[in-house]
This record gives C-alpha cells, structure tokens and sequence, in this order.
C-alpha cells in the first residue's frame, strides 16, 4: 500500500469515528426525549432496585431489633408481677398471722396491738395492695401516649 492510500485510510477512519459518535450522542437524545431506556439506564435502574432493596432489608432488621426489645420488655414485666405477687402475698399472709395472734385463747398471756393500730395496719396495707397492682397493670398494659 503506498503512503497515500494508509493516509486517507487512516482519515476515513476517523471521520468514520467521529460520525459514529456524533450518531450515538443523537440516539442518545432521541431515547432521552421519548422516555426509552437505554443500557447506561438500565444500569442505573438496577442500582436504584440494589438501594431499595438495601433500604427493606435494614428495615426488616429494624423490625428485628424492635421485636426482640419489646419480647424483652414481656419477659422483665412478667418477671416484676411475679415478684410483686410474691411480696403482696406474703405481706397479706403476715397480716393473716397477726389476726390469728390477736383472735388466738392461747396468747391471752402476751402483749396485743390495740385497735387502732390494727386498722391502721389494714388500711395501709389495702391501699398498698391496690397501688402495687394498679403499677403492675399499668405497665403491663400501657395503652396509647398521646
């Protein structure tokens, strides 16, 4: 091949170059314009559905996260009724006892508490029972806030 003939070989190729990339860059505009998607969109379309699929998945942990805090909080109540009922109960059957000593023939001999104290007693002891529960019920069952 002479000289000449790679030369215009070689500008031929360039304009052909130059007029592929003019076409590509209309194309382009052409699909812009009418809404149709091309290779560089889908892409971009796939990253957009990899985002959102990162975003479900965080809130599925969230949620997770959320449930095993709140089982947690069932089994910390339950836990607490628990053993507010052990303390109410046996509070209640100290009072049992002392009613036993007061009615009991046997203790004739020993000191008694006098009347007023025993109500006093009583009443102290039905408001706490009352409160106690109300708290456990309260927090067992919180209801809206707001």
């Amino acid at each position: 091949m002479s000289k000449h003939k790679i030369r215009f070989t070689k500008i031929l190729a360039r304009y052909a170059d130059d007029y592929r990339q003019q076409l590509s860059e209309q194309e382009d505009k052409a699909y812009a314009k009418y809404g149709i998607t091309t290779t560089v969109d889908h892409d971009h379309e796939q990253q957009l559905k990899q985002k959102e699929l990162n975003k479900k998945d965080a809130e599925i942990e969230s949620h997770k996260l959320n449930n095993q805090r709140l089982s947690d909080d069932n089994e910390n109540r339950k836990e607490k009724s628990k053993k507010s009922n052990r303390l109410v109960n046996i509070w209640l059957i100290s009072l049992l006892a002392l009613i036993v000593y007061q009615l009991c023939p046997l203790t004739e001999s020993y000191p008694k508490v006098s009347d007023e104290v025993l109500m006093v007693i009583f009443g102290a002891t039905t408001i706490k029972v009352i409160g106690l529960y109300w708290l456990i019920i309260k927090d067992l069952f919180p209801g809206n806030k707001g």
